[in-house]
């Protein structure tokens, strides 16, 4: 018996992925899983681009006052 063709679809999004799997057994296609996966460990900031913004300037004014 040959195995039915299958395909792993993934879509990327703010700290997750979620990954959908398609097999066409007799050409009849099937979805055959669907999972939600974590990329991102809890915790850590999803949105680095928002967070350093907000970070950055706090360090800058520590530096500020270190060096004076």
């Amino acid at each position: 018996m040959r195995p039915a063709p299958c395909v792993v679809s993934v879509a990327e999004h703010t700290g997750w992925a979620h990954l959908v799997c398609v097999a066409a057994r007799g050409n009849v296609p099937a979805v055959i899983a669907r999972r939600r996966v974590a990329l991102i460990d809890q915790g850590l900031p999803t949105l680095t681009r928002i967070n350093t913004t907000t970070i950055l300037p706090k360090k800058i004014e520590e530096l500020r006052v270190v060096g004076a």
